[in-house]
């Protein structure tokens, strides 16, 4: 069952006083949900022929601000996004932990496992930095009782809260105008989903996703661009 807030109830949470923190965590989402639906709604515009001052003037802002926002991103996504080999590494390396934990299903902390068993990088970085370790993780992705791993396949199916995440990753990188998909990709659309089993192994383990989020941000800052 997914724990994901729906956009009414996050209404209602940041409409409510008195909670600042349940407040603020919910204008925050809110904000995020409606960049990806406006960016969403600007690239059906682009693909049906609008101009950029037609865009403009729907989103009530100035044909620069419009461009500058949206432009490098719409380019991206019509020239299509490149998946590096270290995100493929990350998701086949998700599949191997989920094959030896006995899972039927690949999950998204099977993913976070992936990220953490690559051996360098900003991802690796930031979880380092935040405690975030293999161990941790694992004792929380391992089957839930002693006969969950019998019978089970070696080659788990993705599940569907995964393939969401995958999913996100990709837009993750178009909304960042990023060229290609890449291992923070992967890790922010794992911090993005609530809920989500990646999100609660990196609670677990004592920090928020916005401060992994953060430490990913200046990892990143200091990280030279690596080839493909």
């Amino acid at each position: 069952m997914s724990l994901r807030p729906s956009e009414q109830q996050l209404a209602r949470a940041a409409s409510r006083l008195g909670d600042p923190a349940a407040g603020l965590t919910a204008v925050r989402e809110l904000r995020r949900r409606l960049d990806t639906l406006e960016a969403a709604h600007v690239d059906q515009a682009i693909d049906a022929g609008w101009s950029w001052r037609q865009v403009a003037e729907a989103l009530g802002v100035t044909k620069q601000a419009a461009h500058a926002r949206h432009a490098r991103r719409t380019q991206r996504a019509q020239d299509g996004l490149v998946v590096a080999g270290r995100a493929r590494q990350a998701v086949a390396r998700a599949k191997a932990e989920a094959a030896r934990l006995g899972a039927a299903q690949v999950e998204t902390d099977h993913l976070l496992l992936g990220l953490l068993l690559d051996d360098r990088g900003p991802v690796r970085e930031a979880l380092d930095e935040c405690g975030i370790t293999r161990e941790t993780v694992r004792r929380r992705a391992g089957p839930a009782d002693a006969t969950a791993g019998l019978g089970r396949s070696s080659n788990p199916r993705v599940s569907p809260n995964m393939r969401e995440v995958l999913e996100q990753s990709m837009r993750e990188a178009v909304e960042r105008g990023d060229a290609r998909l890449d291992v923070e990709h992967l890790l922010l659309a794992v911090l993005h989903e609530p809920g989500g089993r990646g999100q609660r192994a990196v609670v677990a383990s004592g920090r928020s996703p916005r401060a992994v989020e953060r430490r990913l941000s200046r990892a990143l800052r200091g990280q030279p661009s690596e080839g493909v």
